[in-house]
């Protein structure tokens, strides 16, 4: 034994004849104020693990929906990888593969069958929340209380029973709320500037071109906001629409052409009234 053996025993109470169970060597024990496992204890390692779940997954959707080349008769066409894949089991199906046949069936099926479900849940709660806000509403009334205002409000949720289909012809959440009154604001700033600019028309008849230009420029935005964020009274009557296409129509997307036949001037009338007010 090392004369270093001999002093960590003495300082220790131990000899040679000490080692054994639970016995280490001294030069093999613990020192004081030394840790054992000087890096530490792993942290958040659950939270490591789902980070590279996310990440695999993440990489997954990445592959599922990156875009790849096939040929569709004569031409070359593009499409998500997932597609393709989804194409070629139809084919494969639709040439008799028996197992391509089946496990097309059963996905159609399964999507098909998780989509009613989807549809039926907002079904039943869309009728829950109209039928609470209903009563609370004539609790309100009776009690000689103002209404609430809940955003959707149950006057903008539309329910078709026949169909079970369930619509939002307003706001449903207060993000979108905000963006709503944000375009009403935004129409009555537009019914404003209309109105200056025929008085202007009236003072200026040689800026008749220009003039017109905005009017039917504010005309145009108007339209379009009646027809996406109708106003309260507008979506709430009796004869509102709610199967409204999502598309523009054409008869928006058409402005005012910008080219003129008059002379242009230094600085088009109603403009700098515009960027004061509109901030632009």
């Amino acid at each position: 034994m090392s004369e270093d053996d001999q002093r960590d025993n003495e300082k220790l109470g131990t000899d040679n004849h000490s080692v054994g169970y639970k016995r280490p060597p001294a030069q093999y024990r613990f020192q004081k104020g030394r840790s054992g496992n000087p890096s530490g204890r792993p942290r958040h390692r659950d939270k490591q693990v789902d980070a590279s779940l996310r990440d695999a997954q993440a990489l997954m959707l990445h592959e599922a929906y990156r875009l790849v080349s096939i040929r569709e008769g004569d031409r070359i066409i593009e499409m998500p990888a997932i597609q393709a894949v989804m194409r070629g089991l139809g084919i494969a199906a639709m040439k008799g593969n028996h197992r391509a046949q089946l496990a097309f069936k059963e996905m159609t099926e399964a999507i098909e069958a998780k989509q009613r479900a989807e549809k039926q849940a907002l079904f039943e709660a869309s009728v829950e929340y109209k039928r609470d806000w209903e009563a609370e509403f004539r609790k309100c009334d009776r009690n000689n209380l103002p209404r609430p205002n809940p955003v959707p409000h149950p006057d903008d949720v539309w329910i078709d029973p026949m169909r079970g289909e369930v619509r939002f012809i307003g706001p449903f959440d207060d993000i979108a709320k905000k963006k709503w009154d944000r375009m009403q604001d935004r129409k009555k700033e537009s019914l404003q500037e209309i109105d200056e600019l025929r008085k202007m028309l009236k003072r200026k008849p040689e800026f008749q071109t220009f003039i017109e230009q905005d009017i039917a420029h504010e005309q145009r935005l108007i339209q379009m906001i009646d027809y996406y964020m109708p106003d309260e009274a507008t979506r709430r009557s009796a004869f509102y629409d709610p199967h409204k296409p999502t598309k523009m129509p054409e008869r928006l997307k058409r402005l005012p052409s910008d080219k003129a036949t008059a002379p242009a001037p230094r600085s088009r009338p109603g403009a700098a009234r515009r960027q004061r007010t509109h901030g632009g």
